[in-house]
């Protein structure tokens, strides 16, 4: 064997103080082992490949805690055979059999059994999950480390489907979903405010983010149009409905206006005044109009003639029933227009005897008889009466009364004014269109006698604003009144600027991670049921989902250490898997198990396999050879224990003291090397095997 292979060897302690010779020189077969002479198949002839390892020869022993006397290595570098002073006495103590620790073999930087790491074979890098934790970043999203034994030899490795995906099909401009760092749970967060965002309603514009939520801002619909209603559908935006108020058409030629296919219009007024002798007409502006004219006309007396229209009545001169005949009394009969002349009595041949013969029966001549010539009727100028009620100051004209007409006017607008000849003045209520001089009505029109206008509407379909008529304009002043701005999704409506605001939107989260809340313009609150990622608040599933609402639990931890004796499970707050030994159970494990847990789990083939191993300890390929090596063999160490392993008494077994956490072996390190021993669930095992009677 070359010598450099020899040096290694010496430096790759077996675990159990390990895999190494024993205490030093005592000139036993142990020491032939490692002595120069023996390993390398020459003598101690002072080459200069001896002399590379023989520094320590003349080096007295440091005799450390547990040097034995026979390794100046220090107090735990037991097992390391020196070629020193102590050696050299009981053995063949030459040049190369020097410590493996000596810089000149070329072998600088490794380490021996004191707790080093060996440089021959694959080390376990973990015993339990908690050998791993280093190695953890903390983030809860991003999957955690365990100790993976599955290989044949125990690594720290991301444990397989550990990592947290979050579902982000329910994300929006405003929120959206990612895994928290220090919870591991998906969790939807808010972006900033004021970003641009759509929130699907055509009844709000400016859209913006507000605390996660699209929120907008109401939009006012009002086509300025008091025959439509007006209103706004979130997926189509503003809409208007005909409908059927009352309205004003501005056009005083119209009454009785009311809506109909969204326009304001009225009936046709009449403005016949069944006057002949006026003219009517309408203006959309003043209304109804009688202009006077002096068109002939028809006063409805036979006994006139060529009426004619004046001043808006219509008048004829008294019509002519003078027969030339001084001897009879000329008159027209009412309603026929027939003259009559009645005979003067006492008057014949022209001749008459006193005036009293000449009497005419007309009040407006003065009748005289002049003897022998006849009667004289000459027209005076007298007071009379023409026996109308519609003339006064009547006096004689022309053979005629004539009165001077009686001003019926009585000032009323809203009056017809007549004469009848019989009764005098005549006032009949109208119902023509009138002015009642105020600027703040319209629609002007006689009703019992007076004259009454409707008042101006100046409503303009915004609640915002107080509606009023000053000097016939309009005035909308805005106010600060509630209101509702016709979406179900704001709250705290109020008046401002002349239209209505919401103070805040409505608020619809339920606290349910599971659900995906939103608002509804005509609705409200909509719960949505989702299918993110989501914790349960346990530490023992995995991918946990939201379904119908809730969170339901992932895949469970699986702890099962397929063993019937152990009542496996997982603790809630950290997943930790846990196994209690059931009292009484299935008698001693089996070696089977044992092996293929302990030896083969923690990597002891690693560096034991095969008939020689290091340190000069073989463990053999299988669990048959690894039995047959330890079973009541004496260990090449000075352990506490002389055996590796004592049937029936593992507190007595160099092997379970050397891989226990916290039991004192006596020599060197703990194994696996480098660590603090196997994990307690491991030691235990191979406890009550070796208590049990070690059975193959």
């Amino acid at each position: 064997m070359p010598k450099w292979m020899t040096v290694i060897a010496l430096a790759l302690i077996l675990p159990l103080a390990a895999c190494s010779s024993d205490d030093g020189g005592d000139g036993d077969s142990n020491d032939k082992k490692v002595d120069a002479g023996a390993v390398d198949g020459s003598t101690n002839d002072g080459s200069a490949t001896d002399s590379k390892v023989a520094t320590d020869s003349t080096t007295a022993p440091d005799a450390g805690p547990e040097d034995t006397g026979a390794a100046d290595s220090g107090p735990t570098d037991v097992g390391v055979t020196d070629a020193g002073a102590t050696d050299a006495g009981s053995s063949d103590a030459g040049p190369a059999d020097a410590g493996t620790d000596d810089a000149a073999s070329g072998d600088a930087g490794e380490s021996d059994a004191d707790g080093g790491s060996p440089d021959v074979g694959p080390s376990p890098e973990c015993a339990a999950d908690s050998d791993c934790a280093a190695k953890d970043d903390g983030d809860l999203c991003n999957g955690t480390w365990h100790c993976d034994k599955s290989g044949a030899v125990a690594q720290c490795k991301p444990k397989a489907d550990s990592a947290v995906t979050c579902k982000t099909d329910g994300d929006n401009a405003c929120s959206k979903t990612s895994c928290d760092t220090k919870t591991g749970q998906c969790t939807a967060k808010s972006q900033p405010d004021g970003g641009n965002c759509d929130d699907g309603d055509k009844c709000t514009d400016k859209d913006a983010c507000a605390d996660g939520k699209c929120m907008g801002k109401a939009v006012v619909c009002n086509d300025d149009n008091s025959c439509t209603d007006d209103a706004c559908d979130a997926p189509k935006g503003c809409t208007t409905t005909d409908n059927s108020a009352t309205c004003d058409d501005e056009d005083k030629c119209t009454d009785k206006d009311a809506c109909a296919g969204g326009k304001c219009g009225g009936a046709k007024v009449d403005c016949d005044d069944k006057n002949a002798c006026t003219k009517d007409s309408c203006s959309p502006k003043t209304g109804c109009a009688h202009a006077p004219t002096a068109a002939s006309c028809d006063d409805g007396d036979k006994c006139t003639e060529s009426d004619v229209c004046k001043a808006g009545k219509c008048a004829g001169a008294a019509k002519s029933c003078n027969d030339g005949d001084s001897c009879t009394t000329d008159s027209c009969t009412a309603g026929t227009g027939v003259c009559k002349h009645a005979a003067v009595a006492g008057c014949t041949g022209g001749k008459c005897k006193s005036n009293a013969d000449c009497d005419d029966k007309k009040a407006c001549t003065t009748d005289t008889c002049a003897p022998g010539k006849g009667c004289s009727n000459v027209n005076n100028t007298g007071a009379c009466d023409d026996g109308s009620k519609c003339t006064d100051k009547d006096a004689c004209k022309d053979g005629k009364c004539v009165g001077v007409a009686v001003k019926c006017d009585d000032g009323k607008a809203c009056t017809l004014d007549t004469c009848d000849a019989a009764k005098g003045c005549q006032h009949t209520n109208s119902t023509a269109a009138c002015d009642d001089k105020n600027a703040c009505t319209e629609k002007d029109v006689c009703k019992d006698g007076k004259c009454a206008g409707v008042a101006k509407v100046c409503d303009d379909k915004n609640p915002c604003t107080d509606d009023a008529c000053k000097d016939g304009k309009c005035v909308n002043t805005n106010n600060s009144s509630d209101c509702t701005d016709g979406n179900t999704c704001t709250e705290g409506d109020a008046c401002k600027d002349g239209s209505c605001k919401a103070t805040s939107q409505k608020k619809c989260d339920d606290g349910n991670v599971c659900t995906d809340d939103s608002c509804v313009n005509g609705v409200g609150c909509k719960k949505t049921n989702n299918s993110a990622g989501c914790s349960d608040g346990s530490a023992c599933t995995a991918a946990d989902t939201c379904s119908g609402g809730t969170c339901k639990a992932g895949a469970p931890k699986n702890c099962d250490d397929n063993d019937k004796c152990t009542t496996d499970s997982c603790d809630k707050g950290t997943g930790q898997c846990k196994h209690v030994k059931i009292a009484g159970c299935g008698g001693p494990p089996a070696w089977s198990k044992v092996w293929s847990t302990v030896f083969q789990g923690n990597g002891c083939l690693g560096c034991h396999g095969g008939d020689s191993g290091s340190g000069g300890l073989g463990l053999g390929n299988d669990a048959s050879g690894t039995h047959a090596a330890l079973v009541g063999k004496q260990t090449n160490q000075s352990c506490s224990a002389s055996l590796y392993i004592k049937a029936g008494d593992a507190k007595n077994s160099a092997v379970y003291l050397k891989v226990k956490k916290g039991a004192n072996h006596g020599c060197g390190g703990k194994m696996p090397a480098g660590s603090s021993g196997i994990s307690d669930d491991d030691a235990a095992l191979l406890k009550a095997w070796i208590d049990a009677g070690a059975k193959k």
